[in-house]
């Protein structure tokens, strides 16, 4: 999503100058080369304020969560964090309207840091996209730097696969992709009992071991409407279909039940495809509203369609009434608030810029090498 304005707030773009500078994919030493050139272009330090790019790129991903067994290799993490954001592609960019909010871009997202907290988070893109093609909640100045797109207003509930210009995305089915799931899985109903004698097929013997999750939470106590970072990491050797997350009942035995106590960001599914790699990590930031202890749950599904042992996180919103989102206006308030709900579509950021493309962490035991 190639834009720089959204709600007021004004990003800065890609800068050639910069990606053309990066080291090539496949060049010697690459691994190492890739994180230096990170380093050297995402200030802790930006017009005197303790912006901490480079510390919120490198410690994205720890090693307790890369590693929940212990005995990881810590070499490992700069390639995993590079996974989730991708090479820098833009220099330090104070907003115009509020110099206590800086950003900088990043291939798979961008970074926000606010004075008053003085910490820094990740832009919500994946919401503001999903604006982009539903039309809700969608500011004008996105409306007009998206136009002429495949996207734009595109969802069309009613319509042949939801989809309003289906000429325009071909292949593609939205069929309630933004419905909300509240209901939980359905009961497995198993096969009818066999009307006669049968034999007993032999069982199935297999050396593929099961794919292994991890979750981790930024914060483990949030204000309602707060914003919490949630990663995922999957790995199998074979290589990872997918991983997802969402809220369920501490008791599962009855988690087909609508519970008013859940949150209906959180209750959502919110999947991501690892395109068969070994190791996969994403991260969601959400902003949940209802107040309590909500259980997280994260799975994942190997390309031979077994799935994890579920792995779980409990997050706590304090007690207070949800506040709502606020309409920003230049010179007031330019913080990127998303919408209220959250988005299964994944993170969606400025087109990659070709030759500075992150690999693939790789990792089939702890001390395995990277393949760039």
């Amino acid at each position: 999503m190639p834009v720089t304005k959204i709600n007021g707030s004004t990003f800065p773009d890609n800068d050639p100058r910069l990606t053309s500078s990066a080291p090539q994919v496949g060049s010697a030493n690459y691994s190492d080369a890739v994180v230096e050139f990170v380093r050297a272009n995402a200030p802790n330090q930006f017009n005197g304020r303790p912006v901490g790019f480079f510390d919120r790129f490198i410690n994205t991903v720890d090693i307790a969560t890369a590693f929940p067994g212990g005995g990881g290799n810590a070499a490992l993490l700069p390639l995993l964090n590079l996974e989730i954001w991708g090479v820098v592609t833009s220099a330090p960019l104070a907003d115009p309207a509020n110099g206590g909010f800086i950003y900088q871009r990043y291939q798979r997202g961008i970074m926000h840091y606010r004075d008053e907290c003085q910490c820094t988070e990740r832009i919500l893109l994946a919401e503001w996209f999903k604006s982009v093609i539903t039309g809700d909640r969608l500011p004008a100045d996105l409306a007009a730097q998206m136009a002429g797109t495949p996207f734009i207003r595109q969802y069309s509930p009613g319509s042949p696969g939801f989809l309003a210009r289906p000429g325009e995305l071909p292949g593609t089915d939205m069929t309630n992709a933004f419905t909300p799931d509240l209901g939980g899985p359905g009961p497995v109903v198993g096969p009818p009992p066999p009307s006669g004698p049968t034999s007993t097929p032999a069982p199935t013997v297999t050396n593929d071991a099961l794919p292994t999750v991890t979750i981790q939470i930024d914060d483990e106590r949030i204000d309602p409407n707060g914003v919490v970072n949630v990663t995922v990491i999957g790995r199998d050797d074979k290589g990872v279909d997918r991983i997802e997350w969402r809220e369920v009942r501490a008791d599962t035995t009855n988690d087909n039940d609508e519970d008013r106590d859940f949150d209906p960001i959180l209750r959502e599914r919110h999947p991501f495809s690892c395109d068969s790699r070994v190791e996969c990590a994403n991260v969601w930031s959400v902003s949940p509203t209802v107040s309590g202890t909500h259980v997280l749950e994260a799975r994942a599904r190997d390309t031979a369609d077994q799935e994890s042992t579920p792995v779980r996180v409990e997050l706590r919103i304090r007690a207070g009434a949800a506040t709502a989102t606020p309409t920003l206006t230049p010179g007031t308030n330019p913080a990127l608030v998303a919408p209220p709900t959250a988005t299964s579509t994944p993170e969606t950021t400025a087109p990659n810029p070709g030759l500075v493309a992150p690999p693939t962490a790789t990792a089939t035991s702890p001390t395995a090498p990277v393949t760039p």
